[in-house]
C-alpha cells in the first residue's frame, strides 16, 4: 500500500496513537469469530530499527504493508508479533531500503544524510524525487509456513 499520505507532523505520538486505534478495533469491533484482523507493522516501530519513514527526506511515512488477517490464518503476523520482527533470522521481519543513504554515500561520500549540507540535500532529494522515486521501497519477510 502505497503513498497513503498519512502525514504525520509529531510522528511518536500520532503513529502511537493510530497503532493504539488499530489494537482497539482488533481487541473491540474485531474480536467477534468471524472478523478479521488488522495489522500494519510500520505504525508499531520495529524493535531494533524504531519508527521508520519511507520518504526519501525521512520525514514521513507514506507507505504500508497490511495485513488483514482471517480468524484461521495461522501464517501472517498479528500485531504483538510486530515487536518480534528480525530476532529470528528466518522469520518475520519489515523495513525500508534506504537508498537516499546509499545515494548520498556514492555521490558525496557520507550516508548519513543529517550530515549534509542544505545544498547538497537538496541536490540529493531532487535526484531522488526526479530520477528514481521520492518514497523508498518496503519490504516484509515473513516465515516459510510449516518451517
Amino acid at each position: 500500500m502505497a503513498d497513503l499520505n498519512m502525514e504525520f507532523n509529531d510522528a511518536e505520538t500520532q503513529r502511537t496513537t493510530i497503532d493504539n486505534r488499530i489494537r482497539a478495533l482488533n481487541n473491540g469491533r474485531l474480536s467477534a469469530a468471524k472478523a478479521a484482523l488488522v495489522n500494519f507493522p510500520y505504525l508499531s516501530g520495529h524493535p531494533q530499527k524504531g519508527l521508520m519513514t519511507t520518504n526519501a527526506r525521512k520525514t514521513q511515512t507514506y507507505d504500508h504493508i497490511a495485513f488483514f488477517i482471517s480468524p484461521s490464518e495461522k501464517n501472517l503476523p498479528r500485531v504483538p508479533e510486530n515487536q518480534n520482527a528480525g530476532k529470528s533470522v528466518d522469520g518475520y521481519d519489515y523495513g525500508v531500503v534506504d537508498f537516499a543513504s546509499l545515494f548520498a554515500e556514492v555521490r558525496f561520500g557520507d550516508s548519513n544524510v543529517e550530515n549534509l549540507t542544505s545544498r547538497q540535500a537538496t541536490q540529493l532529494y531532487k535526484a531522488c524525487k526526479d530520477d528514481v522515486s521520492d518514497h523508498m521501497p518496503i519490504w516484509v519477510r515473513l516465515p516459510i509456513p510449516g518451517a
